[in-house]
């Protein structure tokens, strides 16, 4: 399955939703940071959670290095937040937790979590969110 990277982003409650999907290779990365950083909705101060879903992560370490310095150059991506990456496999949670450490002096503060939920705590939704947050990441894995 070819990957996909897609987001949305809440205003309202100050937070951005991430869906990976398929095989994910490091271009892919680029352009969806790119496109999100580009996004008449997103700043960079808000919360986000990742959720790395049902995908294929195709990258070497080095790749992974490549991807953070990416981001520490990527103005219109750099902002004081915290987030979190939901992982699903062993290989999700080690690229995420690798991604963390090599992106050390971001304004960026991450956790790598195994639910929603924790994501959800950890950003600080508020639980009368939680739904919402919920529903999104829904249409976002369902492609709607």
């Amino acid at each position: 399955m070819t990957g996909q990277v897609k987001f949305k982003v809440l205003p309202d409650i100050k937070l951005t939703l991430i869906y990976y999907e398929g095989m994910i290779n490091l271009p892919m990365v680029k352009r969806h940071l790119f496109k999100m950083g580009s996004h008449k909705d997103y700043d960079p101060s808000y919360d986000a959670i990742t959720d790395f879903g049902h995908s294929v992560m195709e990258v070497t370490t080095e790749e992974i290095k490549e991807a953070a310095e990416f981001v520490k150059n990527s103005k219109p991506l750099l902002g004081k937040r915290k987030q979190a990456f939901i992982f699903r496999t062993a290989e999700q949670q080690v690229i995420s937790s690798l991604f963390s450490m090599l992106s050390g002096d971001l304004p960026v503060t991450f956790n790598v979590v195994s639910t929603l939920r924790e994501a959800k705590i950890y950003v600080g939704v508020k639980t009368e969110h939680y739904n919402k947050v919920q529903q999104v990441f829904s249409e976002l894995s369902s492609g709607k």
